[in-house]
């Protein structure tokens, strides 16, 4: 179907109904009253008419006595409209009845006249006072009434009858005058409406079934007047997507060439980064041998292995080129590990550690610098602790490496703890606690990397170093998939922590 004539016959059907259903609720609001007011008419004429054929009946029939009141009945029920009725003395005594006697009887004391009607509107039962019949005798009277609810039926289908024929023509009137002056312009507007693109020049509306002044030509001028500043808003919305699309060209060039330079930047970089760290590990190797060779011959001649030397001097000086000799030896092992590690080319080992045998050689490895220093030196490990699954070398080169930079920041008088224990995620942990100087908050980020040291924490000391011992405790702490924290408190000390993660606890 035709959607145009959808859009007629929805939109039309309403209006009708709308038009239909006021119409029937105005005549349903009159039809009530109507109908009670002809009902009561109707009633009123059904007495009327009993009274008077009783009283034609009585006045016919004069001066009979109470035996002829048979005869009375008798012609009343003749007349067709009265069904039966009872005679009263003025003081309410019953002088006789006839036919079906009503059920009413007249009230005390009261002039006027009284019905009473069935419940299926079948009878009517009324008592017509002496004072109103103008008669000797107070009649009570039952009235055939079926009539009037048939009346009442033919009242209402003449009544429908008639909302139906208004209905109908009110109801086609109104879809024609609608169609003729609301629908046609409205489709004639929403055709144009349709026909608009999303261009920056659209047809015109035209007005040839419009007028101007009323209603709908109001809205279809608004409309085309938002159409025509639509039309041009969208002319500056492309002009101004050009001008974008234009400029987003040159930025994505820009952005490429800036691309392409951080990546030859990023790769001379990284090239760079890979020639210092194969010319450590290149360096390392190649200082190894000759130093091994200055480290054995200072022991030869500290030891007098050929004999006695000449002065006492000489071996004090053989004892200070050994230590400078192993001082440099260590530095170049922790350089070849950073290197390895840089190049990813670190392995670890997976060894069963006994966490107290362990703890316990590298307390004794550190003890006698730690004489030396005057510092004191404590392990505690937890009772029955499980044992660790990793490098053991690698583990006792993190312990050591704590410890010396433990004893080295800590001053004379001070102390160095070792606890080791099970976290609360069943991971083995390290901790290494010192009374030293401490490291201000804001640098220790910066003893993490490579060659960083905080001079300004230790400058009451007289210790050597190149800062790779954490950096290497905190890559060696990740190759196992641990943790390595730092807090500490300047003038107050510093406490190291590495954590294992649960999976290496056996």
């Amino acid at each position: 179907m035709d959607a145009k004539w959808k859009f007629d016959r929805k939109l039309s059907t309403k209006v009708a109904a709308a038009v239909f259903l006021s119409i029937v609720i105005i005549e349903a609001v009159i039809l009530i009253p109507s109908y009670r007011n002809y009902e009561r008419d109707l009633l009123l004429r059904l007495e009327q008419v009993g009274r008077a054929s009783v009283v034609s009946a009585y006045k016919t029939l004069d001066n009979l006595g109470q035996h002829d009141l048979g005869a009375l009945g008798k012609a009343v029920l003749r007349q067709g409209e009265i069904m039966g009725g009872r005679f009263f003395q003025p003081n309410g005594q019953i002088l006789g009845e006839f036919g079906a006697p009503p059920k009413i009887t007249p009230p005390k004391g009261s002039p006027s006249r009284t019905q009473l009607r069935s419940t299926d509107g079948q009878w009517l039962d009324v008592v017509w006072p002496h004072t109103l019949t103008k008669l000797p005798k107070t009649i009570a009277a039952r009235l055939d009434a079926r009539w009037v609810g048939k009346e009442l039926q033919l009242f209402v289908w003449r009544i429908a009858g008639l909302v139906l024929l208004i209905s109908t023509v009110v109801c086609g009137s109104t879809v024609l005058i609608f169609h003729i002056l609301v629908l046609r312009r409205i489709k004639a507007l929403r055709d144009w409406l349709l026909s608009l693109e999303f261009e920056s020049q659209n047809p015109r509306f035209a007005f040839a079934h419009m007028n101007k002044n009323d209603e709908l030509g109001t809205m279809a001028a608004t409309l085309q007047d938002t159409v025509d500043r639509a039309s041009k808003k969208l002319a500056e919305i492309k002009e101004d997507r050009a001008a974008l699309d234009e400029a987003n060209h040159k930025l994505e060039e820009i952005i490429d060439n800036r691309t392409l330079e951080l990546r030859l930047s990023k790769d001379v970089a990284e090239a760079a980064n890979r020639s210092k760290t194969e010319f450590l590990a290149h360096m390392s190797h190649e200082l190894r041998t000759p130093l091994n060779a200055i480290i054995g011959f200072s022991d030869v001649i500290k030891d007098q292995t050929f004999g006695p030397l000449g002065h006492d001097n000489y071996v004090e000086y053989a004892g200070h080129i050994g230590q400078a000799g192993s001082h440099l030896s260590n530095i170049i092992a922790d350089l070849l590990d950073v290197s390895q590690v840089e190049m990813g080319e670190l392995e670890i080992g997976d060894d069963v550690i006994d966490l107290p045998e362990a703890l316990g050689e590298c307390e004794t490895m550190v003890r006698e610098h730690a004489d030396q220093a005057k510092i004191t030196l404590t392990t505690d490990v937890q009772n029955n602790i499980p044992n660790l699954r990793a490098d053991c070398r690698r583990v006792k080169q993190i312990v050591l490496n704590l410890l010396s930079n433990a004893i080295k920041f800590t001053p004379e008088g001070g102390a160095v703890r070792v606890h080791g224990t099970v976290g609360d995620n069943n991971g083995i942990v390290l901790r290494i606690t010192d009374t030293g100087l401490g490291i201000p908050e804001g640098d220790i980020q910066k003893i993490l990397k490579p060659f960083g040291q905080v001079k300004e924490a230790y400058t009451n000391t007289s210790q050597e170093g190149v800062g790779l011992g954490l950096p290497l405790v905190l890559s060696l702490a990740e190759l196992h998939g641990g943790i390595f924290l730092i807090e500490s408190r300047p003038g107050k000390g510093t406490i190291m922590t590495v954590t294992f993660p649960p999976e290496r606890t056996i």
